[in-house]
């Protein structure tokens, strides 16, 4: 959608025009620099997502944010947070697919033409769907308590990771493809 909306843009040279809207130049390559940007960005998270376990990506994360503890930021808790929030994505849209079959077999017209009679068939899929999640996030914070987290002393690893020499390659290959998205971003 977004590299939709940027062929509009009206500074440049008009490349096409119907009726009253132009496509210039300028809003062209503006939308095939944000949809490179998108599916570069796209890809390497889901490279990232399918290659790495959660367990290996929470060290890892960890190992990169812990400078940060110098500075009073508690790290380990960011992860924790942070992990529990990738891992809650793939339940919340197996709950959502389950909700929407669910209310198809009661009748809801989730496929209605009519935009005002879809978002209100939605609403009988989002207010089942907040309940569960906030009952999910409660057996989360039952199940930490249980286990006692956050009132240990500090955190410890089984195993301390150490980077291949494939991995620091990977790494440097990584860190050039993002600065040339951050460059594509720049040359505006």
């Amino acid at each position: 959608m977004l590299v939709f909306f940027n062929l509009f843009i009206s500074d440049g040279n008009v490349l096409l025009e119907i009726w009253k809207i132009k496509i210039t130049d300028l809003g062209l390559k503006t939308a095939l620099i944000n949809a490179i940007r998108f599916l570069l960005l796209y890809f390497g998270g889901m490279l990232i997502s399918y290659t790495t376990t959660p367990g290996e990506m929470m060290k890892a994360i960890s190992s990169f944010v812990s400078p940060l503890k110098k500075f009073s930021f508690p790290a380990d808790d960011f992860v924790t947070v942070l992990l529990l929030a990738l891992r809650f994505i793939p339940v919340i849209s197996g709950e959502y697919n389950s909700i929407c079959l669910a209310q198809k077999s009661r009748g809801a017209r989730l496929e209605d033409k009519n935009p005002l009679k879809r978002v209100m068939a939605y609403t009988e899929v989002f207010i089942p769907l907040i309940v569960s999640s906030f009952r999910k996030a409660d057996e989360i914070s039952q199940s930490l308590e249980s286990r006692c987290y956050g009132l240990g002393e500090k955190r410890t690893c089984l195993r301390k990771l150490r980077l291949k020499n494939s991995e620091k390659l990977f790494f440097v290959i990584y860190t050039i493809y993002i600065l040339i998205i951050f460059i594509m971003g720049v040359k505006k």
